[in-house]
């Protein structure tokens, strides 16, 4: 086995199947960089019982990850275990701040903390996903010589000139989790106050905590809807049957979706106030408030979206590829190779 290889850690195929980036990221990297680096030079191993925190440890324990120079970890918050020195430890870095507020999820957030931790002191470069991400790893002391940004990218089927579905209804998406940072309510709230008996609001996600008091707060309203986890198979249909994406979450360390869906050549709206991404929010609707978000929906519906800078976000959106992605990415294993 050439001591000269690379291996990069992997997760189940079954989790890069619930409409969120940090899962589509590991899949994707791991597809391309199989195909693209030569195969003297990688150890590329996918272990389907690599599916959480505790597996992912225990996993990377038991592989005993002999013959590899660089290891690298595309999941910042979890820890590979037992790994043999000489190695040149990467980390990709997604999320830095997640919101925690009951005690569970607290204690969880002490063990995250620990574990961005642990990756930090022992990675000998790491990636980070957006510009975002790489300031508030400089602001943890991480020296910016160490650290590169690498985006996540768009696979080809977002590349693909739009069928638009004709549903007969003015159709507000969003795709996503129920996390609490992803601000959902506040969507559900102003929606509601979209008084237009032509519109629904179709929302797909997995169920996160207090799901229930979400479903609770929408079910006075026969518009809107809880549709389940986006299959994977139907992810662009499912985007080609919005009329608009709104993305209300206050805190992204990157916000594919976004992406995804200004490849579409939807138009999406955010919250002024949500920390996205510079790179990822260039082109989207702000808004200041609930009252704001509702107008602007009244507007696009009314008017629909400018073609000029429909043009120009799909274009934008569609340079974001997992090809690139790849590419920048082997740049940093043969760099270390060196």
């Amino acid at each position: 086995m050439a001591n000269n290889a690379v291996e990069l850690l992997t997760l189940s195929r079954f989790e890069a199947n619930n409409s969120q980036g940090i899962p589509r990221y590991v899949n994707e990297l791991y597809k391309e960089v199989k195909t693209r680096m030569p195969i003297e030079k990688r150890i590329i191993k996918y272990n389907k019982i690599l599916r959480d925190l505790a597996s992912f440890e225990l996993g990377t324990f038991l592989q005993q990850n002999k013959g590899c120079q660089i290891i690298h970890n595309p999941v910042g918050f979890f820890i590979a275990r037992g790994l043999h020195d000489p190695h040149s430890y990467i980390t990709t870095m997604h999320d830095l701040n997640p919101f925690f507020k009951n005690i569970s999820e607290k204690v969880f957030h002490i063990m995250f903390e620990r574990s961005i931790e642990y990756n930090i002191k022992r990675s000998k470069f790491i990636i980070a996903n957006s510009t975002q991400t790489k300031q508030e790893l400089l602001e943890r002391g991480y020296p910016s010589k160490q650290m590169t940004v690498i985006n996540l990218g768009l696979d080809n089927r977002f590349l693909l000139d739009r069928e638009k579905s004709i549903v007969g209804k003015f159709m507000v998406g969003y795709v996503g989790s129920f996390a609490e940072n992803k601000n959902v309510g506040a969507l559900i709230d102003a929606f509601s106050n979209f008084n237009d008996s032509n519109a629904v609001l179709e929302l797909w996600g997995k169920p996160a905590h207090k799901f229930k008091e979400l479903r609770k707060k929408s079910c006075r309203d026969k518009r809107i809807s809880f549709k389940g986890i986006a299959p994977e198979s139907r992810i662009v249909e499912i985007y080609d049957t919005f009329d608009v994406l709104v993305y209300p979450s206050l805190y992204e360390g990157f916000g594919l979706s976004i992406l995804e869906a200004q490849a579409r050549g939807l138009p999406v709206i955010i919250y002024k106030k949500s920390r996205i991404p510079k790179e990822v929010r260039k082109f989207c609707i702000e808004v200041e408030d609930q009252v704001h978000l509702t107008s602007v929906l009244l507007d696009i519906k009314e008017n629909g979206y400018n073609n000029v800078i429909q043009k120009k976000a799909m274009a934008y959106a569609r340079a974001f590829t997992w090809n690139r992605t790849a590419v920048e990415t082997i740049k940093v294993y043969e760099k270390l190779l060196e």
